[in-house]
């Protein structure tokens, strides 16, 4: 190839600019990537001026429980009572958000972009979801649906998409979670 010269000036700076020459503005597309969704975080919420890092819930070690009404929808099976209670440390995430949080994931170009969201029952000191055997679960992750919300979901580039839910989220606890992979939690302001 043959050698050319480049001249690089910063984006909105009036170093190295001709005198009289105001600073470049930056294009639509520009502005635009500064809120696409960080690759170096694989999940982040909206702060209302930039994407953060969401925080990974800490699993504690489940529990089984017994429940006399689950047992009664099933009474010729043996196992219909018995529930599963899956167990998040402390009361409360250490990230509130407002009822209308918006989500983005990084994914593969590839991959269908999904995302669910649980709410999380308080009990005997911690964060908790009952499944139970009559319940039907979300595909992604053991979210009943009966704890879930609908959310929207959009591609926002190759490889990331964004989520937010359709209808406001109510004052509570709750999970997030992007096809199985990974639990993130975050609560509701009251």
């Amino acid at each position: 190839g043959m050698a050319v010269a480049l001249n690089f000036a910063r984006v909105g700076s009036s170093q190295n600019l001709p005198p009289g020459q105001p600073p470049v503005q930056p294009t639509a597309s520009v502005q635009k990537n500064a809120s696409t969704c960080p690759p170096t975080s694989m999940a982040n919420y909206w702060d209302g001026t930039s994407w953060k890092p969401l925080t990974v819930v800490e699993d504690l070690m489940g529990k089984r429980d017994f429940s006399f009404k689950e047992a009664m929808k099933r009474p010729l099976d043996p196992n219909g009572g018995n529930t599963t209670i899956r167990r998040y440390k402390g009361t409360e995430a250490p990230l509130t958000l407002g009822p209308q949080p918006k989500f983005c994931f990084n994914i593969s170009v590839n991959a269908k972009p999904e995302a669910i969201i649980g709410s999380l029952d308080i009990k005997d000191g911690n964060r908790q979801i009952e499944l139970k055997r009559s319940d039907k679960y979300n595909s992604m992750a053991m979210v009943p649906a009966r704890k879930s919300f609908d959310l929207d979901v959009m591609r926002a580039s190759d490889t990331s998409f964004e989520a937010t839910p359709k209808q406001p989220l109510p004052p509570g606890q709750y999970l997030i979670n992007e096809k199985g992979v990974m639990n993130y939690d975050f609560g509701v302001k009251r």
